[in-house]
């Protein structure tokens, strides 16, 4: 019961993250300006602001053409601020990838009447303090939670292995079900893990991150710290 409303309590979180407010855009935890123009958008990347921009699917083309024009103007690299950016729906806050926006110019699926915004993925720089490793190891803890949910007890992987438990990403040792920890993400209704520790190798990293900052970067610190405020 526990487990399903932190679940809950989080998707709501996650929901509200995606809000608008004023000249704001909230995703992800973090807020971006909404600016009205190309130069506004490129010139707020060389200030390190994270930044939004809304125009129409069909008009894509011609915002891009007017970034790199703007881009040239200020003899800046065009892929140093394209490379780090997202396409959203403005109203559902769908992620959108370049295949999806390509598919649209070329007249398919998605409405190109739709609106959206592209964002650059800048992130501000966040004070990390002396909760923030017990943070990531909950935070962890509840994605290897989501992610279990997902995985079939009865099958049995190995015959060395019980049923339903995986292997240690880092270390190989076996990882009964339901059980280590999960180095990953759920935002928008997406949940991305991309490695499974046990909880040796998870106290190893956490002692790195400890002494030297390093193993875990300012997004996991960012998203760790942001779940510990609604779950207290």
């Amino acid at each position: 019961m526990y487990k399903k409303l932190m679940i809950f309590i989080f998707v709501i979180f996650c929901v509200i993250s995606c809000s608008k407010d004023g000249n704001k855009l909230s995703y992800d935890g973090i807020d971006y300006n909404i600016v009205n123009n190309p130069k506004d958008f490129v010139k707020n990347f060389q200030k390190n602001i994270p930044s939004a921009i809304k125009f129409k699917i069909n008009n894509y083309k011609q915002y891009m053409i007017d970034i790199k024009s703007e881009c040239d103007n200020q003899g800046i690299d065009i892929t140093r601020v394209l490379s780090p950016v997202k396409v959203i729906n403005a109203e559902t806050k769908q992620l959108y990838s370049m295949r999806d926006i390509f598919t649209v110019i070329s007249g398919r699926t998605i409405n190109p009447d739709n609106e959206v915004f592209l964002i650059n993925l800048i992130t501000p720089e966040i004070e990390k303090d002396s909760d923030t490793p017990a943070n990531l190891k909950n935070y962890f803890k509840y994605i290897a939670g989501l992610w279990w949910s997902h995985q079939g007890k009865d099958v049995i992987l190995s015959p060395e292995l019980k049923p339903g438990s995986k292997i240690c990403d880092s270390c190989n040792a076996e990882v009964f079900y339901g059980d280590g920890y999960c180095y990953g993400y759920y935002t928008e209704n997406n949940l991305n893990v991309s490695r499974l520790w046990c909880n040796a190798c998870m106290e190893k990293y956490l002692d790195e991150y400890k002494k030297s900052g390093t193993c875990f970067d300012k997004d996991d610190v960012r998203r760790a710290n942001s779940f510990s405020k609604i779950k207290n």
